[in-house]
C-alpha cells in the first residue's frame, strides 16, 4: 500500500516549538482535539511503508522505507534510495525501521538505523551505525552496534525506535517477537527496553551491568512492542508507547531495573488481579483496555505511526 508523508507543523500551545507550513506543502487541512488545533499539510506522497522520519539541520527530511529504502525529502521531492544501506529482512512487521541522527550530526554526519536483519531464514532487530555522506548520496563506514541474542522466523514485534540521551547513549525498543514468554526471561533481548553506549558497549549505569542473571543491555523488560519512545526535553524522562493489537494506547514513563505490568489485548481475563505489588503500572491506559495482569503484556496501543517530540518538531504519516 502506498503511503502519505506528512508534518504536524501546528499546535496550539506549542506554536513556537514548530516550524511554518513550507511553501510547496499542499491540502492543508485542519483537525480540532481536546488539547489543540492541529494543521497538517502533505509533504511529498508516493512513499512505500516510510516508517521514520528524522529533522535534517537545512530543514529536509530523512525518511526510511519499511522495504529497505532510505531517502531524504527535499522542497518536496523524494530522492533517489541512499546507497550503502544494510541487506534487510523484510518478512511480516520487519524491515528498515527507525533512523536517529547522532549528537554532532551536521560535523559527523553520523546516524544509527533499527533493523531487521536476515540470518539462516530467521531474522531479529539489530542497530547499526553509518556515516551519511555530504551529498546526501551514500552511506559509509559501517558499524554494527548491537544484534539481538535469538533470531526466529516470526515476523512480528521487531520494535524498534531510538532515542538518544543527553550524553548520547541509545536507548530502544524490541518487541516480544511474538513469543509473549520471551519479555519475562532475562538472558532474552526480546520485550525490553536496551541502553547501549554510540560504540556499542554498556553504558556504566545499566541495571544489569554486573548481574550474570540478566543481558547487560537490558534496561527494562515486560514489553509487547515498544514502537514509540522518546527523552521528554523538559525533564529527561524516557517515554514509551506499546503497540498493541487493538485500539487503545499506554503511555509509560520507564525507570530502569523495572518488569512492566499490562493488560491483555484479547478479551479474556488472564489473571483476576488488576495491580500487583511486584509490578510497575504505565502512566496511562486507555479504557478500552481489557482486565487482566500479565507482566509480558503491556496494555495495546494503536499502531503508533506517530513519533513522539524530537528536537521540538512532530511528525508523522498517514495511509490513504
Amino acid at each position: 500500500m502506498k503511503t502519505t508523508f506528512a508534518s504536524l507543523l501546528k499546535s496550539a500551545g506549542l506554536a513556537s516549538a514548530f516550524v511554518a507550513a513550507p511553501a510547496f506543502a499542499d491540502d492543508p487541512k485542519q483537525f480540532a482535539t481536546d488539547k489543540a488545533a492541529v494543521q497538517v499539510n502533505t509533504i511529498v506522497s508516493g512513499l512505500d511503508n516510510p516508517w521514520s522520519v528524522e529533522v535534517l539541520p537545512d530543514g529536509a527530511y530523512i525518511v526510511t522505507e519499511l522495504g529497505g529504502t532510505l531517502r531524504i525529502i527535499r522542497e518536496g521531492k523524494a530522492s533517489a534510495p541512499i546507497t550503502g544501506v544494510p541487506k534487510i529482512a523484510r518478512k511480516g512487521q520487519g524491515g528498515l525501521l527507525d533512523v536517529a541522527l547522532a549528537p554532532g550530526f551536521e560535523t559527523s554526519r553520523t546516524l544509527f538505523l533499527s533493523m531487521a536483519l536476515p540470518d539462516g531464514g530467521k531474522q531479529g532487530t539489530a542497530i547499526v551505525r553509518r556515516v551519511l555522506s555530504r551529498d546526501g548520496k551514500s552511506l559509509t563506514q559501517t558499524q554494527e552496534l548491537f544484534r539481538m541474542n535469538r533470531f526466529t522466523d516470526k515476523g512480528q514485534h521487531f520494535g524498534s525506535r531510538i532515542a538518544i540521551g543527553t550524553d548520547g547513549s541509545l536507548f530502544f525498543g524490541i518487541g516480544d517477537r511474538g513469543e509473549r514468554d520471551r519479555a519475562q526471561d532475562m538472558r532474552d533481548h526480546a520485550g525490553a527496553i536496551l541502553h547501549i553506549e554510540p560504540d556499542g558497549n554498556i553504558p556504566a549505569d545499566n541495571p544489569y551491568k554486573d548481574d550474570k542473571a540478566a543481558l547487560a543491555e537490558l534496561w527494562s523488560k515486560g514489553h509487547r512492542n515498544p514502537q514509540g519512545i522518546t527523552i521528554d526535553p523538559a525533564n529527561g524522562q524516557l517515554l514509551t508507547v506499546e503497540h498493541g493489537a487493538r485500539a487503545a494506547t499506554r503511555s509509560t514513563r520507564r525507570s530502569r531495573a523495572r518488569t512492566m505490568a499490562g493488560r491483555s489485548s484479547r478479551s479474556a481475563k488472564i489473571t483476576p488481579a488488576r495491580r500487583l505489588a511486584s509490578v510497575k503500572q504505565p502512566m496511562a491506559t486507555s479504557s478500552r483496555s481489557t482486565t487482566g495482569i500479565h507482566p509480558s503484556r503491556p496494555a495495546p496501543s494503536t499502531s503508533t505511526a506517530a513519533r513522539c517530540f524530537r528536537n521540538g518538531t512532530e511528525t508523522f504519516w498517514s495511509r490513504r
